[in-house]
């Protein structure tokens, strides 16, 4: 096996003691960061593995990093950027960003789809009926979910999409 370059061997050190600042500032223990982002959709994550990751002994992979700065309340670059104007780290960061929109995009049209769904149920009750229970659940959290998803993409994304359509 070849051995490790130390550049990057430093670099994962480097991110590792900062996810663990910003771990520590939240007061959470390593088993409830694991949880944290198992529920935010990275599986296989234990409280040895962000030990791990803590060290430098395992890298953050790059699909990774956007769920791990949101889980910790940071930005991508404030884990990863020593200099954002360096060529590799601009270019990561634009990789990033690109397809975090674009994960974004999806789930936002998912929930459109099924806010559609729900509101296309509704569509046959008069102004007076009330909503079923079986409808009134679905019509909330799509509702809920629509919002989330529409504050968190910025207006600038909205604009940049709208325009490459």
């Amino acid at each position: 096996m070849a051995d490790a370059d130390p550049v990057i061997e430093q670099r994962n050190r480097v991110i590792g003691s900062r996810i663990r600042q910003a771990r520590e500032k939240l007061g959470w223990s390593q088993v409830k960061m694991a949880e944290e982002l198992t529920a935010r959709g990275i599986p296989g994550m234990v409280s040895s593995t962000i030990g791990r990751l803590e060290s430098g002994a395992r890298a953050v992979r790059l699909a990774e990093a956007p769920t791990f700065a949101s889980t910790l309340d940071v930005s991508v670059a404030d884990l990863i950027a020593d200099d954002e104007t360096d060529p590799i780290t601009e270019a990561i960061l634009r990789w990033i960003d690109v397809n975090t929109r674009r994960t974004a995009w999806t789930d936002l049209a998912a929930v459109g789809r099924r806010a559609r769904n729900a509101l296309t149920e509704l569509h046959g009750l008069s102004d007076h009926d009330m909503i079923p229970d079986n409808l009134a659940e679905p019509v909330r959290e799509a509702i809920a979910d629509w919002a989330e998803l529409v504050n968190a993409i910025r207006v600038d994304d909205i604009d940049l999409e709208l325009s490459e359509r």
